[in-house]
């Protein structure tokens, strides 16, 4: 069995194994190249080979203020109780 990505735009967006080369099965216009069972979706194809992406970037979490969330509080009140008056 041989291990087969499919390459959109120097992305992996696909993963096969079969038997047999690919090119026979396949539209031709499709990207298919042999590669080893490391590789998986969404890795990059560079000039020397199959790269792992980035880490995604963490972005630092924000938390509210005490006086933000007693604004909103403040807020959410009196939109209640204009609903309960109606």
């Amino acid at each position: 069995m041989v291990n087969f990505a499919r390459i959109e735009t120097g992305i992996v967006v696909e993963l096969l194994t079969a038997e047999s080369d690919l090119s026979t099965i396949f539209h031709p216009a499709l990207d298919w190249r042999e590669v080893d069972t490391s590789v998986d979706i969404g890795w990059c194809l560079t000039d020397t080979g199959f790269e792992a992406p980035p880490p995604p970037s963490v972005m630092p979490q924000v938390h509210p203020t005490l006086p933000q969330l007693q604004a909103e509080l403040t807020m959410l009140v009196a939109r209640f109780e204009a609903l309960i008056a109606g």
